[in-house]
């Protein structure tokens, strides 16, 4: 913006750095990094404005990186905003909604997981997994894929009954590209594990439905992933 220098010679640095983050919004308002900038820089009210103006299926998602990437929030204003992504998951819509919603209210659940409400964490779990499975055959779906990289990505909350859980979901889906993927994940939560037996399991599924992928890169790759794991 054309204040900016002024700003920086005026050594109004707070004052530089808001306009900078308004004119990144402006550019591009569907950006999920700019919120969190904003959050961090202090900007709090802005960073929710931006979130207020995004796409509401991206809204969920904006709101549970604010306090996944931000440690600067009261656990108090955490537990306000996984609430209201909560609320906004549960009104996504359009042709992959389900499919999308379950890997947020997966996320979700990781949160209450891991402020010890255990109860509410395997309801919205199970939430999440009844919206892949009613997404399964959406178009650009990935099936459970939200759900198990949901998994992957939190180590310090996913819990070794989540994991059982999609397992058994991923049985009805057969075996297909996705769900092989999908197996792998699961499997790199589950040797996460020390005394888990699941996890080779896991593995055993997951060659199993790596077997019927037809394109051979992509099934070259799953059996290199499934390597991976299985050392791991």
């Amino acid at each position: 913006p054309s204040n900016v220098e002024s700003l920086i010679s005026g050594n109004q640095w707070k004052e530089a750095s808001r306009a900078i983050f308004l004119e990144a919004r402006s550019a591009d308002r569907f950006e999920l990094s700019i919120p969190v900038g904003q959050a961090k820089a202090g900007f709090f009210d802005d960073a929710l404005d931006t979130i207020g103006g995004m796409h509401p299926n991206m809204q969920p998602s904006a709101l549970l990186a604010l306090v996944a990437d931000v440690p600067s929030i009261p656990p108090k204003l955490s537990v306000e905003l996984v609430q209201r992504a909560l609320d906004s998951a549960r009104k996504m819509s359009g042709k992959s909604a389900n499919y999308l919603k379950s890997g947020e209210l997966a996320q979700v659940a990781l949160f209450y997981s891991g402020n010890g409400a255990e109860s509410d964490a395997r309801t919205i779990f199970e939430e999440a997994l009844r919206a892949a499975e009613k997404g399964a055959t959406e178009e650009g779906s990935g099936g459970y894929r939200q759900i198990s990289e949901a998994l992957v990505r939190d180590l310090k909350n996913s819990q070794e009954w989540m994991v059982a859980l999609v397992a058994n979901h991923l049985q009805r889906q057969g075996r297909t590209s996705n769900s092989a993927f999908a197996y792998i994940d699961l499997a790199e939560v589950s040797a996460r594990y020390p005394k888990s037996q699941l996890a080779s399991e896991l593995i055993e599924s997951g060659i199993s439905a790596a077997k019927a992928i037809k394109q051979e890169s992509t099934r070259k790759y799953a059996f290199e992933k499934l390597a991976n794991v299985a050392l791991k």
